[in-house]
């Protein structure tokens, strides 16, 4: 297998075959010195295959895993013995989604203590993930750019506010359905310190992000590309805080 893969370039779509995985497939990109080598785990939905960590494990054959970017997909039945060992194969992991996973804050320590180099997290749809979690990523992966805690359960003000704090190279936001934990207060730390910001999703945040917030983003981050405040129309009127703004330029 080493020898096929080393000869070619481009990307292989490979069925991976091993007792326990049967319709699993691995996607390669084979050059780590032109590419990075990228790992792509991607489970059927629904299945309750164990997950096969072999996958990973022949990588490690193939190349060394400081070169890698890999991102995980979750689905529910990844939990955190995934993380772990991808954490410890992987620690130049730029990209990792776990949404709708069971992942829990003990995964996302892991990740944060082996990965600094985290550039980019998804953990929406999860319902283990808490603000420690968030905060141990903040701590720790100052690269991160991109965040996504969209219908999570758990995380707050507090998680996001340690975002702002340790992450100013900080791109896009979604805090999509949050059920009213994040608020006006965790959008303008976001304003103060994350002058890149280029895309922010508020919508169904039951109201607790208001203009106040939105101005707050709108006057510091003028990289802005698309803000999304839909299902806020009792607390956010976009026009009036858009005019507010232009009328400081």
């Amino acid at each position: 297998m080493g020898s096929l893969f080393s000869k070619n370039k481009a990307l292989i779509l490979a069925p991976v075959e091993t007792p326990m995985v049967e319709d699993h497939l691995c996607l390669w990109f084979l050059d780590p010195v032109l590419l990075k080598a990228l790992l792509v785990l991607n489970f059927t939905e629904g299945s309750a295959t164990p997950v096969p960590m072999d996958c990973l494990r022949i990588c490690t054959d193939l190349w060394t895993p400081d070169l890698w970017e890999c991102i995980l997909i979750g689905r529910e039945h990844i939990d955190d013995s995934v993380v772990f060992e991808v954490a410890q194969l992987c620690p130049d992991l730029s990209s990792l989604d776990v949404s709708n996973s069971i992942v829990t804050d003990t995964a996302l320590k892991a990740v944060a203590v082996a990965c600094p180099l985290l550039s980019s997290l998804n953990v929406g749809g999860t319902n283990k993930i808490t603000d420690e979690g968030i905060m141990a990523i903040a701590a720790s992966c100052h690269m991160l750019a991109s965040l996504d805690v969209s219908g999570t359960g758990k995380v707050s003000d507090e998680g996001i506010e340690a975002i702002a704090a340790s992450c100013p190279a900080l791109t896009s936001l979604d805090v999509w359905g949050t059920g009213g934990r994040i608020t006006d207060k965790g959008i303008k730390a976001i304003a103060a310190s994350c002058p890149a910001l280029t895309s922010l999703n508020v919508r169904f945040t039951e109201g607790k992000v208001t203009n106040e917030g939105i101005h707050a983003i709108v006057a510091s981050c003028p990289a802005l590309t698309s803000l999304d405040v839909s299902n806020q129309r009792e607390n956010i009127k976009p026009i009036t805080v858009f005019s507010s703004v232009l009328k400081d330029w």
